[in-house]
Order: structure tokens, then C-alpha cells, then sequence
């Protein structure tokens, strides 16, 4: 097995460690990099056999790299074709048991049993997938960010106006403009505020409308995300 075989192999253990131990994202992360390693493999592979067209152990790791691809057809046809006109493919015997491997996985069959693997094919939807998620994540993130600023915000502005409130009336008071401080009396400060409430509100409940969206939206890949998985039990 070649070191970018070897890396690839090494990467997928740790990704479906991670995926049984439930941290999908990190996972996602390992797939993905795997994926990247078996690509790689693959080209490698396919440039040993364009040069020696009977190197068997070219063959088997060309297919090999298929097969974790997802390419499993494309794989058994690799092998066919090394038995067919590598020299001497018996000598390699990782050929036989991965061509019948291969057969037995496209064979039909009862549901599978042991520990759960997850196929290349579904790592690269749950690789498409894991970008749509953190977006959604991270937007959600800043939403609430923004809430709780909100929510600060209108704490302030209640008690401020419960002490321009208790000010005598017509008390000369300073309200703030950016850097700047306005000179006005106590009934247009606590209306100013009042508006400034408002708009608070307003955007509250924008960004609540904002947040639910994002909530079902997230719901929405999460369920794709459970269905694949659902398909390495």
C-alpha cells in the first residue's frame, strides 16, 4: 500500500471513530479530507499503469482507490482488466479477494452486521452537506449575538427612563447622538426613548423571524444528515 494509501486509510479509522462516538462534524472534517487522499491515490495509480501496462500492484491499488470512491463497478473493472494483462496478477493476491469483495458488496443482500462504516459515496454528500450546516450555524450564532445586545440594550434604556421619570418636570436633560450629547428636556428624552424602544422591538422581532427560518432550515439538513447516516446502520 502506497503512504498516500496508507494516509487515506488512516484518516477514514479516524473519521468513522469519530462518527461512532457521535461527533458528526468532526467526522464530516475527516471524510472529506480522505476524500481528498483517495483523489490523489487515484491519480497516482492510473498515471503507474499508463506507464507499465502489466504492473499488476498498479492495478489493485488503482482499484482500490476506486472502491473507496464510491466507484465500485469502475473498481471490479480495473481488477478484470489486471487479470487480463498485467503479468502474472496471481502473484498479487490482494486482486482476487478485492474483486470478490467487491462482487459480494454489489451483490444483493441481508442487512449488514458489526460496526458501522460509512461508504465514500455518503461521506461525500455528508462533505457537501457540512458547509450548508455551519453557514446555518454561524448565522445563527450572530443572531443570537445580537439579541442578547438587544436585550442589554433595552435593560438600559428601562432603567433610564424610570429615572428621567422621577426628574422634575421641565429638568434640562442631555440625550446622546453618537459622540455627541443633545440638550433637551425630560419629555422629549423619555419620548426619544420610547421611539428608540421601538425600534429595538422592531428588530427583535425581524431577527426572531430571521432565526425561525434559519431553525427550520438547519432542522431540514440535520434530517438529510440523520438519513444518510441512517443508511451505515
Amino acid at each position: 500500500m502506497s503512504s498516500v494509501q496508507e494516509a487515506a486509510e488512516a484518516q477514514k479509522t479516524l473519521g468513522n471513530e469519530e462518527f461512532n462516538e457521535k461527533n458528526f462534524d468532526k467526522a464530516v472534517e475527516c471524510y472529506s479530507e480522505v476524500l481528498g487522499k483517495w483523489d490523489l491515490a487515484e491519480q497516482d495509480a492510473q498515471e503507474c499503469v499508463k506507464r507499465n501496462p502489466q504492473f499488476a500492484k498498479g492495478y489493485h491499488r488503482l482499484a482500490n482507490a476506486q472502491q473507496q470512491l464510491g466507484r465500485k463497478q469502475q473498481a471490479i473493472e480495473t481488477l478484470k482488466t489486471a487479470q487480463s494483462t498485467a503479468t502474472d496478477p496471481e502473484k498479487v493476491p490482494g486482486i482476487k479477494k478485492l474483486l470478490r469483495q467487491l462482487n459480494q458488496e454489489l451483490a444483493p443482500k441481508s442487512a449488514p452486521t458489526g460496526g458501522r462504516q460509512v461508504p465514500m459515496h455518503i461521506a461525500k454528500e455528508l462533505q457537501e452537506l457540512q458547509p450548508q450546516f455551519q453557514k446555518i450555524q454561524r448565522e445563527l450564532e450572530q443572531i443570537e449575538a445580537k439579541l442578547a445586545a438587544y436585550t442589554r440594550q433595552k435593560k438600559r434604556l428601562a432603567l433610564v427612563e424610570r429615572e428621567v421619570a422621577d426628574l422634575p418636570e421641565g429638568t434640562r436633560t442631555f440625550r446622546s447622538i453618537g459622540k455627541m450629547f443633545l440638550q433637551t428636556d425630560r419629555e422629549d428624552n423619555a419620548a426619544s426613548m420610547k421611539q428608540e424602544e421601538k425600534n429595538v422591538d422592531d428588530q427583535v422581532a425581524s431577527l426572531e423571524a430571521r432565526k425561525n427560518y434559519l431553525n427550520r432550515q438547519k432542522q431540514s439538513v440535520q434530517d438529510n444528515i440523520t438519513e444518510l447516516l441512517a443508511q451505515c446502520t
